[in-house]
């Protein structure tokens, strides 16, 4: 009993769920007997019909499968004898509505049995949007075809840089048959001179990185040889499901031609009107030539005059400049000889010769920067900086390491609290240093009294850090019509005569800031005092401490019993090295040029070599290149008079692992050796 209303629900659940898909099917459906009576059909065949179901169910599928006369064939016909035979078909065919109209369908037909009768199944799918389209495309492709066929115009196609199609304008403008072009490049006829335009305009238009359109001219030569002027318009379209390059082409040979003979007659008139312009303007020109040449005349002698005077007080005072400390060094080395100088004179002398002897050099240095920079091969170094340790080096009154020229009744501060921590940004030290030092020597010499400040501020600019310097001063200050000058050589505050220095100091500046990637401002009234502002952009992010220096005391005992070849011809050179040496435990061998050095190096491998670079009979980098060929691992540290950035990038390229320039500090010497020593 329950087995039987178990069957008895799945047939009534097969039913509900088989009647509701063929209710909703989107497609219509028909369900006849096998003479065409309609049985039933969906709401999907009422929609398309225009019919009721009760109207269906009286009628025949014959009364609305129509036959348009045009469109009747074998294929669209319904075969009864085949349908009852259980035969499946496939057919296009066309249904007519109830209001009388007729439209294309797709007719999917199946014989089924059911409860011992014989049914079919009509499955229809309106195609009236699938047909429209295709009629239009079979329009629009003949409408194209026609278009292109009488166009006077060439009208050519191309894929994979190979014409597919091209109309009889283009045959005639190439002088090529279509069977010939269809066998071709689209650039084979292109002449030469132009080819690597045209295939890579046309291999970028086949890709689609064109401009659409693309418009130009260009000469091709025809199968017959003879060379024509083109105008080409070219654009991308699908071919075949891949991109194609379409063009158009119009033969403007004729145009070309009367283009060339206008420019030739063009040219020959504007020929002919220059010689009437320039003999109508002969005499005003000479006139106007003798008038700027009297103008130019006199401006020269103007600056000539200003020239000489100013190089002449430039000479002048760099014969005083450079005299002045040789005087106290060769007066106070005579004094030096003397017998019975207590140690007090002798440490006062000693310090005015190295006091002297900076002073000389620092006069060298701006000769040579200012030299640098006007012929653009001075380089910077970046590295880590700090600049909390230089505003305190050149505030230092009491200690002056740069020995700037305060005055007694001067107050010279720092924005800085000493108890800041260090602030590192990553910059070149030494060009840093050089600029505010000569900024700060500057006030300090037009500065009786009152206070000069040095100090910074942080500024972001178009996300960029960058650290504003400035030093300040209350002294005689710029008159207005020498603070657009005051950055040139020889020029010093507007005054009429140098006053003490060269008068390279903030010439120097202004180059260094230029080379730093820097500006640089002043705001001066006179009377009343001066600020300079240098802008230095931060390049880098600084790791944390950044750097300090070393600390004298580490290198007690450490020096102890090493050894240490010198390879210097200069015997001054070698003596100073050998006295900054002395107290160290160091042991020194010096020998005077490259050969000796590499027969010393057989005998007994030292713990470090110091090479002179210009040497002679074997010079220092003939000497680095043998000893990297046999000893590899031996600490080699260069010293030489040669001071450019360039030089020493060399220098460590050649092989030695440091570098240190003449004139030689004594701390930066014993740092160098202790650092290839570790």
């Amino acid at each position: 009993m329950n087995k039987k209303i178990s069957l008895s629900t799945s047939q009534i659940r097969e039913y509900f769920l088989c009647q509701t898909l063929f209710d909703y099917a989107a497609e219509a459906i028909f369900v006849t007997s096998v003479e065409g009576n309609i049985l039933d059909c969906n709401q999907a065949a009422i929609l398309q019909t225009g019919y009721s179901s009760a109207e269906m169910k009286r009628m025949n599928i014959r009364d609305i499968h129509v036959f348009p006369e045009k469109e009747t064939t074998q294929d669209n016909e319904l075969n009864w004898s085949e349908l009852q035979h259980g035969e499946i078909r496939n057919l296009r065919t066309y249904l007519q509505r109830k209001d009388q109209s007729v439209f294309p369908v797709e007719v999917h037909i199946i014989v089924v049995e059911r409860e011992g009768k014989r049914l079919i199944c009509f499955q229809v799918r309106d195609v009236s949007v699938e047909v429209a389209a295709t009629e239009k495309l079979i329009s629009s492709e003949d409408l194209f075809r026609k278009l292109t066929e009488t166009s006077p115009m060439a009208i050519m196609m191309y894929q994979d840089n190979m014409w597919v199609y091209s109309n009889t304008a283009g045959c005639e403008i190439s002088g090529y048959t279509e069977k010939e072009l269809l066998q071709m490049h689209f650039f084979d006829f292109v002449h030469p001179d132009y080819r690597p335009m045209i295939i890579d305009k046309g291999k970028k238009r086949q890709s689609g990185a064109a401009n659409d359109p693309d418009r130009y001219e260009f000469p091709i030569i025809t199968k017959q040889g003879v060379v024509k002027w083109v105008y080409l318009s070219g654009t991308v379209v699908s071919y075949q499901g891949r991109p194609a390059g379409l063009v158009s082409v119009i033969d403007i040979t004729e145009r070309k031609e009367a283009e060339l003979l206008l420019q030739d007659s063009n040219l020959a008139i504007a020929r002919q009107n220059e010689e009437y312009i320039a003999t109508n303007e002969e005499l005003n020109q000479t006139l106007e030539i003798l008038k700027q040449t009297n103008l130019e005349l006199g401006k020269a002698k103007i600056q000539a005059e200003e020239s000489d005077r100013l190089k002449s007080a430039f000479l002048a005072n760099m014969s005083h400049e450079i005299r002045t400390p040789m005087n106290a060094i060769l007066g106070f080395s005579r004094l030096l000889g003397k017998e019975n100088l207590t140690r007090e004179q002798q440490n006062l002398y000693v310090a005015q010769i190295q006091n002297s002897g900076d002073q000389l050099l620092r006069i060298i240095n701006d000769i040579i920067d200012i030299s640098k920079i006007e012929a653009n091969i001075l380089k910077v170094e970046l590295a880590p900086v700090d600049i909390h340790e230089i505003l305190y080096a050149i505030t230092d009154k009491e200690n002056n390491p740069y020995g700037h020229p305060f005055k007694p009744d001067v107050e010279v501060k720092c924005a800085i609290s000493s108890r800041e921590p260090a602030y590192y940004i990553e910059t070149d030290k030494i060009r840093l240093t050089q600029i505010l030092n000569n900024l700060m020597n500057n006030a300090a010499k037009f500065t009786s009294q009152g206070v000069i400040e040095a100090g910074y501020k942080i500024v972001h600019r178009n996300n960029r850090e960058y650290v504003v310097f400035f030093v300040s001063d209350t002294g005689t200050g710029i008159r207005p019509e020498y603070q657009d000058k005051i950055f040139n050589r020889f020029i010093q505050g507007g005054m009429d005569n140098f006053s003490e220095g060269n008068g390279l100091g903030l010439a120097i500046v202004k180059g260094l800031v230029d080379l730093l990637g820097g500006s640089i401002s002043l705001v001066s009234a006179p009377g009343k005092g001066s600020t300079f502002s240098v802008s230095v952009p931060n390049t880098g992010m600084i790791p944390e401490g950044g750097g300090q220096p070393a600390d004298p005391e580490e290198y007690i005992g450490f020096f102890e019993n090493k050894r240490v070849y010198v390879a210097e011809d200069d015997s001054n050179s070698a003596c100073l090295i050998h006295e900054m040496l002395a107290d160290t435990g160091i042991i020194i061998q010096h020998v005077i040029h490259g050969k000796e050095l590499m027969e010393l190096l057989e005998k007994e491998l030292p713990d470090a070599v110091i090479l002179d670079i210009n040497m002679p009979v074997m010079n220092g980098y003939e000497t680095i290149a043998a000893i990297r060929r046999r000893y590899p691992h031996l600490p080699v540290i260069a010293q030489t008079a040669y001071a450019m950035p360039d030089e020493k990038a060399g220098i460590l390229a050649a092989g030695c692992n440091e570098y240190i320039s003449k004139p030689l500090d004594m701390e930066e010497l014993l740092r160098t050796i202790k650092k290839v020593l570790c």
